[in-house]
């Protein structure tokens, strides 16, 4: 799930989307 997470968050920054802001919210959490 982390390196989905990961995965996602770096591929949807590019993307503007509800489930992008999702992933990089979660991403953000994680990483910090």
């Amino acid at each position: 799930a982390h390196l989905q997470s990961v995965n996602l968050s770096a591929s949807t920054y590019w993307v503007p989307s509800p489930d992008s802001f999702q992933y990089l919210n979660f991403g953000a959490a994680a990483s910090e």
